[in-house]
């Protein structure tokens, strides 16, 4: 696997004869639709194939992947564009394996909204252990408000990916809410009730196990919280299914007994880091790597790394500067590469800070300045080299709702994906 940075003058065609590869293969890894999708201070993603097969007539997926000993699942994440459709063109080639295959093995799990893009669920399946719809959330006497998620369950389930029920502490008007928490943790009832049709839904709809995403937890509650979990975990666990926390760490003072039992008391834990904060005072704070770094430090040393899974953004965000500081930016989901796109349309230079190990760029429109900050293979891998370092249990990706080829096939060159 390498990296190649986009120079003035380059085109797809000389950057693939540089490598010795092909402008298909290209274009494939790199989810670029057009040749000339370029742009200057672009990231491309170069990888090596070791094994590659032509297919035959009337040869199928099953019977290459009895020949090479291969998942249908690996061909499928080594081959972006084949699960989109199913069947294979004779004289096609299919990549069987890669130079230098990763050795590790990790979990991989993906936060979805019932209204994903049915094609790009599809395509991003294969590199998943878990899928987790989101959300379930709750009234405060304990009743489990539905979710629409069978569209999402029946299809992952045809690529081998458990599916984890995700509950959330959110209210009607879509914001997490702590005297939602606070009700549900002061009733016992409530609480009883809240437990059994969660249990009914996972057993009713196949689910692996459950998310617990209460967000900050105030810290008169936290008590509190730990004896919920360690009900939802003991009643969970009996039936044979499991329970992993979201947090979003918060490094008090009476944090460390806390997140001890938050690692005890469950079966697993997702840290959720996800790089941008936009502040009141039109100011947005980018998170440093090494920031996400002292996290892991920190949470690692309560709760084993075994248990830990790293969230990681899987979009960017472009906003309008804002001059008074009275007012706070309106920022706007961006897909990854719907941001190459705009820097290609606007012929902006992407830059890279190597603080946050975020690429960006500005432009103007009616002098008006804007900013976009995303996730690129290197943005991607200097997280993964923290998983790597830290030995961490693996990976949850917020959100799937955006396409990222470099995301997932930088993934599948660095990790083996539990399944």
């Amino acid at each position: 696997m390498q990296i190649y940075i986009v120079k003035s003058g380059d085109s797809l065609y000389s950057i693939a004869k540089m490598f010795k590869t092909s402008l298909h293969m290209l274009m494939e890894t790199n989810g670029l639709e057009r040749p000339n999708d370029l742009v200057v201070g672009q990231a491309i993603l170069i990888l090596e194939p070791e094994i590659i097969h032509t297919i035959q007539p009337n040869e199928t997926l099953e019977y290459i992947s009895q020949k090479y000993n291969t998942p249908i699942n690996q061909l499928y994440r080594n081959n972006p564009s084949l699960s989109a459709r199913p069947y294979l063109i004779p004289g096609d080639e299919l990549i069987i394996s890669y130079a230098n295959s990763p050795t590790s093995s990790i979990l991989v799990n993906g936060f979805v909204y019932p209204n994903v893009n049915h094609e790009l669920l599809t395509i991003t399946s294969p590199y998943l252990t878990y899928i987790s719809p989101f959300t379930y959330s709750f009234s405060s006497d304990g009743d489990l408000k539905p979710l629409r998620d069978d569209f999402i369950l029946r299809r992952t389930m045809e690529y081998n990916v458990s599916p984890l029920m995700t509950l959330s502490s959110i209210d009607d008007n879509g914001n997490f809410s702590n005297e939602l928490v606070e009700k549900l943790l002061n009733n016992n009832i409530a609480q009883e009730k809240l437990i059994s049709q969660i249990l009914n839904v996972i057993q009713t709809k196949k689910y692996s196990g459950l998310i617990l995403n209460f967000a900050q937890i105030p810290t008169q509650f936290k008590n509190l919280y730990i004896q919920l979990i360690q009900n939802m975990e003991k009643l969970l666990n009996n039936n044979g299914y499991t329970l992993y926390i979201a947090i979003e760490p918060n490094n008090t003072i009476d944090s460390n007994q806390y997140y001890t039992a938050l690692g005890e008391s469950s079966n697993g834990i997702i840290i959720m880091t996800y790089g941008i904060e936009f502040n009141q005072t039109s100011s947005v704070k980018i998170q440093s790597i090494q920031e996400i770094e002292d996290i892991i430090k920190y949470i690692t040393s309560f709760i084993p790394a075994s248990k830990v899974m790293l969230g990681i953004p899987n979009h960017g965000y472009g906003w309008k500067s804002i001059q008074n500081n009275n007012n706070m930016p309106q920022p706007r989901i961006i897909g990854n590469q719907e941001a190459i796109q705009i820097a290609i349309s606007q012929n902006a230079a992407i830059l890279f800070d190597e603080k946050s190990q975020y690429p960006f760029f500005n432009y103007y429109i009616n002098n008006q300045r804007f900013e976009v900050w995303f996730q690129d293979v290197r943005s991607v891998i200097a997280k993964f080299d923290l998983i790597k370092k830290y030995n961490l249990a693996g990976i949850s990706f917020w959100t799937l709702m955006k396409k990222s080829h470099q995301t997932w096939q930088a993934l599948n060159a660095t990790f083996k994906i539990k399944q």
